[in-house]
């Protein structure tokens, strides 16, 4: 499996979007196993924005960063203490637009199952990781049909460990599944 999760990132050519909003970029951090795991990030309840919600390690672009993968690794760094020698980076997913108008770009990087996670206190309530077999093999608790700017999609919506995963992150796991293994995870 962790094969074709390398050899499908490195040729996969994202789609790009031409919109002049705020960037942001996130790590889709995924274990160097046999049976690989997506480590995700439970935000705090106390955050003014997004509060409680299960996200990818990452956000705003910041001025001192060189460019937005630099963005998702010194996120990943201060959220989850997983630092940017620590990941290999494979490439990334198609940009993505959330509801607050920011222009979202996803990187997926191999990490070390043994890497030591250190959730922020100030930004995070938990890090968790979710086995990649769990997605290819459980149907979604429920599919959200979301609306923005008149295109409307499907998104799927589990409850694993009494973490809610949806929104945006069902997003971006959506189209790492598409380019993965081909699956669509909104049937």
């Amino acid at each position: 499996m962790l094969e074709r999760i390398i050899s499908r990132i490195e040729r996969h050519e994202p789609t790009t979007l031409s919109v002049d909003f705020k960037d942001a970029a996130v790590l889709v951090p995924v274990t160097r196993e046999d049976e690989p795991q997506i480590i995700l990030t439970r935000r705090s309840d106390q955050l003014k924005t997004h509060s409680g919600q299960v996200a990818f390690p990452g956000g705003m672009r910041e001025d001192h960063d060189s460019d937005l993968l630099m963005t998702a690794l010194r996120e990943t760094e201060e959220e989850v203490g997983i630092r940017s020698s620590q990941v290999e980076v494979l490439g990334s997913l198609s940009q993505v637009i959330s509801r607050y108008e920011i222009r979202v770009t996803p990187y997926v990087g191999l990490v070390d199952p043994e890497v030591r996670l250190v959730p922020d206190p100030a930004e995070l309530d938990s890090v968790f990781k979710v086995p990649v077999s769990y997605f290819l093999n459980s149907r979604p608790d429920r599919l959200d049909h979301l609306t923005y700017r008149g295109h409307s999609r499907t998104v799927p919506c589990w409850f694993y460990e009494g973490y809610e995963i949806w929104g945006m992150s069902a997003i971006i796991l959506v189209d790492f599944y598409r380019v993965v293994f081909s699956k669509d995870l909104t049937e």
